[in-house]
């Protein structure tokens, strides 16, 4: 597939900083679910928060539900971002050219047919995309965004307090000056979204 590569954010390359000292970038991924649009409320009523959803056309949610259509076309409206994790949450390496186009392709089909526009940014499933796989990503042009900050939400479902004081340590402790983040976590479970409020 040939595509342009505009803009000046590295392609081909895993990206795990932000830009600039001091940035702390909210990522959720797996969604949308039943819990993202709580989630929304929360980022707008704490100062209109920004955040980037690595969103899939069917793992836990169903792009064909029209509640997640809505939902995704609010983060749109909120100004979030959109970024691709993949049509069904594969990891990408093991698979072959043809799924692999499938994976990103499809979702990014049905992205553009709800809200008008394709991700450039997309995070494969489980961090998992050896060199091989980085580089058809690249030939897609996609940004591939890692994170430097994992929440772990995923794994203190019991205890979210560790996930939130893992953040807080992290952020806390930084220089502003010198470090940024880009956090990890997952709309897809309740509690993480309910630790947020």
């Amino acid at each position: 597939m040939n595509r342009p590569k505009p803009g000046g954010v590295p392609y081909g390359q895993l990206i795990k900083t932000c830009k600039d000292p001091g940035m702390v970038a909210l990522t959720f991924d797996d969604g949308t679910f039943k819990y993202t649009t709580k989630l929304l409320d929360i980022l707008k009523n704490n100062g209109g928060i920004r955040a980037t959803f690595f969103v899939n056309g069917k793992n836990v949610g169903d792009l064909n539900d029209q509640a997640m259509k809505d939902t995704l076309k609010r983060i749109m409206a909120d100004g979030h971002q959109i970024g691709s994790h993949t049509f069904s949450h594969k990891p990408l390496s093991p698979l072959s050219e043809m799924d692999k186009i499938s994976e990103m392709v499809k979702l990014e089909n049905a992205l553009h047919g709800i809200i008008g526009k394709k991700p450039t940014y997309m995070r494969p499933p489980s961090f998992e995309c050896n060199d091989k796989c980085m580089k058809f990503i690249e030939g897609l042009r996609y940004h591939v965004i890692s994170e430097n900050l994992d929440a772990q939400d995923w794994k203190n479902m019991g205890n979210m307090q560790v996930s939130k004081d893992i953040v807080n340590k992290a952020v806390d402790g930084a220089d502003s000056k010198k470090n940024n983040f880009i956090v990890l976590a997952h709309d897809i479970h309740g509690a993480t979204v309910e630790q947020l409020a």
